[in-house]
């Protein structure tokens, strides 16, 4: 492995899975706007007042919402991300930019990510002062 300087820091995942894996983390917020706002919306207003401008509900087949509630319960049933939060916090510590420990942040994440069938890139970014 190259020898990087200490204010020289890795990020960027390139991945053919990538938007997978940032789709699961923001899964439940999802689910729970789509379910808000299904339930949110109310019968057309028999008033003749100009009604208030609302958002525009975003809509999803049944299909997709039945496959994202799957992917949201797969999620919450699963120990997975509560493991790698604790391998990070307690054998890999803090990680400022630029620190030894960002760099053993960034190798573990890589690691794990081409463990289960990613194809992962590294690259160089400078960081200016913060180490």
């Amino acid at each position: 492995m190259k020898h990087r300087s200490k204010n020289e820091s890795y990020r960027r995942f390139d991945s053919r899975h990538s938007w997978f894996s940032g789709f699961l983390i923001f899964l439940p917020i999802v689910i729970h706007s789509c379910a808000s706002t299904v339930h949110a919306q109310s019968p057309a207003s028999t008033s003749t007042s100009t009604p208030s401008p609302t958002a525009t509900p975003i809509v999803f087949s049944t299909q997709t919402l039945a496959d994202l509630k799957r992917l949201q319960q797969a999620a919450l049933n699963s120990d997975y991300a509560y493991r790698q939060v604790a391998h990070l916090a307690n054998n890999i510590g803090p990680r400022l930019s630029g620190s030894a420990q960002a760099a053993k942040a960034v190798e573990y994440v890589a690691g794990e990510l081409k463990a289960i069938g990613c194809e992962v890139q590294l690259e160089k970014v400078m960081v200016p002062h913060w180490v």
